[in-house]
């Protein structure tokens, strides 16, 4: 998928901070595309772009790059700035995109992954008190019904959170590859998976990698060979 780096989009000239294309069942491939302040669905050529924002509000600048979660047949992004938003993805006869459902107990988050069958917001701001408090290295998940096993990305239980390794530096970003989840922090990598445990779900913590510091969440990539990502020491692959 191509798209220049400032398309000719009806309203706007903004650089686009975010792209995804995604296989849905019922509306086949399917590309959603996010600049500094809209949202937008459309086709490889260019100025055949939809414009799908609706009410979500993005306020970000071209820094603020959008990452994004592809779970429950749904596009789920975060500018790292503004409320998280979904796509349930149709060029055709689009709907808009839309804030996520549910009340999650943070107002943003820095990245999202889908794990496990769950969904994982990372470094969260959160009100407590009436004010917004940043938690720079918790790790929140989204419920999931234990009997049938199907997820729910609008249920949020306020306990279903850790922190990761608290007293170093703050998340990155992350990355889901070979069943396990790759927390990247500025001080290095921390490893981990969701478990089922007597019917509760649960994350387990597991390796910590030192020796390197990330600093792009943006370039946090997995394949099915390799997790790869841009640190103060140069790229790494792992």
């Amino acid at each position: 998928m191509a798209l220049s780096p400032r398309a000719p989009y009806p309203s706007e000239n903004k650089a686009v901070v975010g792209m995804r294309q995604a296989k849905f069942s019922s509306t086949g491939t399917q590309q959603f595309y996010v600049t500094e302040t809209k949202v937008y669905t459309g086709r490889n050529a260019e100025g055949t772009q939809k414009d799908i924002t609706g009410s979500v509000s993005l306020t970000g600048g071209v820094d603020d790059r959008v990452r994004t979660a592809f779970l429950l047949d749904s596009i789920v992004a975060t500018n790292g700035k503004n409320a998280t938003f979904t796509w349930n993805g149709n060029y055709d006869t689009p709907a808009n995109a839309a804030v996520l459902g549910g009340s999650p107990p943070w107002s943003t988050c820095r990245d999202v992954v889908a794990h496990g069958n769950v969904l994982i917001v990372l470094n969260t701001i959160e009100s407590v008190g009436g004010s917004d408090t940043k938690f720079p290295t918790r790790l929140r998940r989204s419920d999931i019904n234990t009997r049938t096993f199907e997820p729910d990305i609008t249920s949020w239980i306020a306990d279903n959170r850790t922190e990761i390794a608290e007293m170093s530096g703050d998340i990155i970003g992350g990355v889901d590859n070979w069943d396990r989840l790759f927390v990247f922090k500025e001080d290095g990598l921390y490893t981990g998976r969701i478990i089922y445990d007597m019917g509760n779900l649960e994350y387990k913590h597991e390796d910590v990698v030192k020796g390197f510091s990330p600093v792009a969440t943006h370039s946090l990539l997995a394949r099915p060979e390799f997790v790869w990502g841009v640190a103060k020491e140069g790229a790494f692959i792992i």
